[in-house]
């Protein structure tokens, strides 16, 4: 849920709903352990701090702070009967701290976009690695609305990349699990009214680290403006 109190000022709150299954092979058996629930929630602020608007044109930049509570449950248990990895937990049991920097050019036809996140836990103990993720993408109008409620679709092209430091458990023991991962992503956008739907296709063409990623990916998401 997003608030905007003004053109320079939004307010956001991100809860997540988390579903996870894993599967893990023994010397004895092979077991499987469903993870679900509320995540942790994000309370965050995005100020824009620069903007610059003319005929067809608009430029900004802004700066986002966020704050993480945990809200969700952190004592999960694998397959072998182990406390799992803060990552593959609805929640790390810590409060966090988020920072980012996002730009943008919008013309009538076209728009960029750079994005930049630190993600981070407090605290010692069992908590997630820091995170950062990376994008930046060009889209194009291929149907362009004229007003609020005309069909818009717009095809953006860009990349991403986003690593994670691993996490750490009970005494300060890593998990073993750092990775960091590259990747081109398709995103067809819809905009129609006061909603928005997009859906990415994340093809990557580099990995690296301790934990395996998955291939191809697709995100999906929709917004409702009020």
């Amino acid at each position: 849920m997003q608030y905007g109190i003004n053109r320079f000022v939004n307010v956001k709150l991100v809860v997540p709903a988390v579903r996870m299954t894993f599967d893990q092979e023994t010397v004895a058996a092979q077991g499987e352990s469903r993870v679900g629930g509320i995540g942790d929630a994000l309370l965050s602020a995005k100020y824009r701090f620069h903007l610059r608007q003319e005929t067809g044109v608009q430029k900004s930049q802004a700066v986002l702070f966020g704050w993480k509570a945990p809200t969700g449950d952190h004592h999960r248990d694998g397959p072998d009967g182990e406390r799992l990895a803060p990552s593959d937990q609805p929640g790390s049991g810590r409060h966090g701290l988020e920072v980012g920097y996002s730009a943008d050019h919008e013309r009538l036809v076209d728009s960029s976009w750079f994005s930049a996140f630190y993600a981070r836990d407090l605290g010692g103990g069992f908590r997630r690695g820091d995170q950062v993720e990376v994008d930046a993408a060009y889209g194009r109008w291929v149907v362009r609305p004229n007003v609020a409620d005309d069909l818009g679709i717009n095809l953006a092209l860009g990349l991403h990349a986003e690593m994670a430091a691993q996490d750490r458990l009970e005494h300060g023991v890593g998990a073993g699990n750092r990775y960091r991962t590259a990747g081109l992503h398709l995103t067809p956008i819809v905009t129609r009214g006061q909603s928005q739907y997009r859906v990415g296709i994340l093809v990557p063409f580099w990995k690296d680290g301790d934990k395996e990623r998955a291939g191809v990916e697709i995100r999906a998401g929709w917004e409702r403006f009020f």
